[in-house]
């Protein structure tokens, strides 16, 4: 085997097909982690299924992952060689390689990975694809990256031979663009899961450990200009101006790589217009206390004027919450129950939508309402799975 110790962790299976999942390509983000360990425990539950094997080059598997997994592979292997082979693939936008022991030994049917754009082994090849962000907003972008994108959709549309999209409208811009690509292409939805480990939390508890408020909205999002926090900004001011007395509780990573010093251009704008008593910042937050947040808050608040799905929006399905999003159309084809929609750039439509969205709301969590809404969203999330099995299985007779 081409790693010489790997770290495997076995389960029982009866299924002789498996699926082998490259970790790597979605462990690089916190979206990325969050929509594995959720297709992954959805994927588990369904009976006569393949073997999920989760295989990672470069990284450790997260244990939430792991218990999700029939099988995890852990291979590292730092010798000279492979990280000059690995450094040329990279230049090549060729990221990934499965030792052939490992293909021998799994035997899958299919590999599947984020933006996965080539032949390893004669084993049908099943991408995930995203968002089209980059696209949409390519000064976000540097120019040697939007290259490098551009290349791997080509090889995308090339090589795959099952491709999965998190909505309709991403699947024909895809088809658009590549008209001439016979992969297999299927929608499968984003969905959200919480564990009882995550639920058992007490909500005011985590409100009471973060000091903040009784009555308060989340926005549980990463700092990032294209999620359209200055806009949320200029809402919280016209709300101020209304006498609407609301707070905005912000998560996420205070940072955005593509431009350093955004953080300090919305910190700057909340000191301005006298907001500090009104938009509190918590950074990062451990998973358990986001959903204690989530559970304790009047609801959710996705200002962003692009996704390529939305987990936050997924998580207010998940425990009946209500959420203001933009009208856009990949909000409006996600069908979130409870969504009051506002005009994209423009702060007088969001902050009407956040007034009338949380207006009356009962701060804390409505138990009846959320264990509905849980229960509905672990039947929603069992078939998307499915959808996702039913895909690699197409994918497989095509290949």
């Amino acid at each position: 085997m081409n790693c010489s110790k790997p770290n495997v962790h076995s389960a029982s299976q009866a299924c002789f097909q498996s699926i082998v999942v490259l970790a790597d390509r979605f462990l690089g983000w916190n979206g990325g982690r969050i929509y594995l360990k959720n297709l992954l425990t959805a994927t588990a539950s369904i009976n006569d299924r393949p073997k999920i094997v989760v295989l990672s080059n470069d990284r450790d598997i997260p244990d939430d992952v792991v218990k999700s997994a029939d099988q995890t592979i852990t291979c590292y292997n730092r010798g000279f060689v492979t990280r000059l082979t690995n450094r040329i693939r990279t230049r090549l936008n060729i990221r990934d390689s499965v030792p052939k022991a490992i293909l021998r030994q799994i035997k899958p049917a299919a590999i599947f990975g984020n933006g996965l754009g080539q032949r390893i082994g004669r084993v049908a090849i099943v991408s995930n694809v995203l968002d089209y962000q980059d696209r949409y907003y390519p000064h976000l972008t540097s120019d040697t990256q939007l290259r490098k994108r551009a290349i791997q959709e080509a090889r995308i549309a090339r090589f795959a031979d099952g491709i999965v999209f998190n909505s309709h409208y991403s699947l024909d811009d895809f088809a658009n663009r590549y008209p001439s690509c016979v992969a297999v292409k299927v929608a499968v939805p984003l969905f959200a899961i919480v564990s009882p480990e995550e639920l058992s939390n007490d909500p005011q508890t985590v409100t009471r450990k973060y000091r903040l408020p009784d009555r308060f909205f989340i926005v549980p999002s990463q700092l990032w200009e294209h999620k359209n926090h200055l806009q949320l900004i200029e809402a919280m001011s016209i709300l101020k101006e209304r006498d609407i007395d609301l707070v905005a509780v912000l998560t996420g990573m205070p940072f955005d790589p593509r431009r350093p010093k955004f953080i300090s251009e919305l910190l700057q704008a909340v000191s301005s217009l006298g907001l500090r008593d009104r938009m509190i910042f918590l950074g990062q937050v451990d998973r358990g206390d986001l959903i204690g947040l989530m559970r304790q808050s009047v609801g959710f608040v996705q200002p962003s004027l692009y996704e390529g799905g939305g987990l936050p929006a997924e998580e207010a399905r998940l425990l009946g919450k209500r959420i203001v999003l933009a009208d856009l159309p990949l909000q409006r084809e996600a069908n979130i129950p409870f969504t009051y929609y506002f005009i994209p750039h423009n702060a007088e439509s969001l902050a009407t939508a956040i007034q009338v969205a949380f207006e009356g709301i009962s701060i804390g969590v409505d138990v009846f309402s959320e264990q509905n809404a849980i229960s509905a969203s672990v039947s929603r999330a069992n078939e998307i799975a499915k959808s996702f099995l039913d895909l690699v299985k197409k994918a497989v007779e095509y290949h």
